[in-house]
């Protein structure tokens, strides 16, 4: 045995890879235009909401660096 990857192996990183470079994007838009419907629901202002974006994203990197 060489110790290198396999093609199957090397696919499956790519697929990983391309998957996380979507979802990431995709996750941040769609909470960011929850935010409005967030604010109104709980009467908080703009500086309020930026707080809860920046939770969120730090939530999700805090997630996504065990997955990787």
């Amino acid at each position: 045995m060489d110790g290198g990857y396999t093609k199957s192996d090397m696919d499956t990183v790519l697929l990983a890879t391309c998957v996380a470079a979507l979802v990431t994007p995709l996750m941040s838009t769609m909470m960011n235009l929850a935010l409005l419907s967030i604010g109104e629901e709980f009467g908080v202002g703009s500086h309020d909401q930026a707080y809860v974006n920046t939770l969120f994203l730090l939530g999700s990197v805090f997630g996504m660096v065990p997955a990787a």
